[in-house]
């Protein structure tokens, strides 16, 4: 049986019905969404801007599992960085489309879900139809990182924490598992569900989907995967906080405490690229993280140096290459 069919039976006897609300007020919306979900922009799609949205949301132990729908066509856009949740967005009623990069994207249908990591927000966006109803699950990673940790002995590689994909539809067992959730739903109190129940109910969910996500991608999680050292990732945050300043590899070395020889090293092995390619990606990710945010009558100029660039002409050349359009059509589609 479908999952929209479990959801339209006996809705209000269901746990739903307790913590569900109807709202035509758009910062309403917006408080319950940055809570549940995580701070982004919405754009009305058409005539039609007042929205008719139907919001509900239950816990399940340490994971938030929400029914969700604008009831307009809508663009969401411009994800915070700053939430580190997992996002398994399954459509139950119309279509959505969501974005893998600025190229490429992926059309979920009913019963089909999608998943990416929000630590990783560069050009994720999302349209929903106007018929788009939504079950969703917001998941710490931290919950996830803990559960490949101990049933799996190494931690997942960060390839599939940054991997965008899709499944459901013929994957009978994922929605037969969503159904079962939304039964146990039905007949398990709401305070059960903070205690050994939710336990049981989130355990089998993790799983699941760090097994779905890990095959999309053949990920071996029983193999042991390089991990980056701790000096790694702070090298990184160290260049993404002065990228005005454009710091040289002796000086991120000497910050992070290495030689310089272990740092490119380090970063050849476990970036896959040059400490001067991760400054030109984190400095374009940047850029194009204010160019989305800036006012529509911002300068791009300013922008640009604000984040390193000093040759404008480069700086241009680079920004279409990677996102398939100049800095002034990023401002100017808002």
């Amino acid at each position: 049986m479908l999952i929209k069919e479990y959801l339209e039976r006996g809705t209000e006897h269901t746990t739903f019905q307790s913590n569900s609300e109807y709202s035509q007020d758009w910062d309403s919306i917006k408080r319950w969404s940055d809570q549940v979900y995580l701070p982004f922009k919405v754009r009305p799609i058409g005539q039609i801007h007042d929205p008719t949205a139907y919001m509900a949301r239950i816990n399940i132990g340490k994971l938030l599992l929400t029914r969700f729908t604008y009831g307009i066509p809508v663009n969401i856009y411009n994800f915070s960085e700053n939430a580190s949740n997992v996002l398994l967005l399954t459509t139950i009623h119309g279509h959505a489309r969501h974005a893998i990069d600025a190229q490429r994207s992926i059309m979920t249908g009913v019963n089909q879900s999608y998943i990416m990591d929000s630590s990783y927000p560069d050009d994720y966006g999302f349209f929903a139809s106007e018929d788009n109803i939504q079950l969703n699950l917001t998941i710490p990673k931290s919950f996830l990182k803990e559960l490949i940790l101990v049933n799996f002995g190494y931690e997942a590689p960060p390839s599939l924490w940054k991997a965008r994909t899709s499944f459901g539809d013929k994957n009978i067992c994922w929605m037969a598992l969503l159904n079962y959730v939304y039964q146990c739903l039905k007949e398990i109190p709401n305070q059960e569900l903070q205690k050994k129940a939710g336990e049981h109910l989130q355990q089998i969910i993790g799983l699941h989907v760090i097994n779905e996500w890990a095959n999309r991608e053949k990920i071996n999680l029983n193999q042991p995967h390089d991990i980056a050292p701790s000096y790694v990732d702070r090298a990184e945050e160290f260049i993404r906080s002065s990228l005005q300043y454009s710091p040289t590899i002796a000086e991120i070395a000497q910050t992070v405490g290495v030689s310089i020889r272990t740092l490119s090293s380090s970063f050849k092995k476990y970036k896959h690229m040059t400490i001067g390619q991760q400054v030109r990606q984190l400095r374009l990710e940047k850029t194009r993280q204010l160019l989305i945010k800036a006012d529509i009558h911002a300068n791009v100029m300013d922008i640009a140096h604000a984040c390193g660039y000093i040759n404008l002409g480069d700086f241009a050349r680079q920004y279409k290459q990677k996102y398939g359009e100049l800095p002034s059509q990023t401002i100017k589609r808002k």
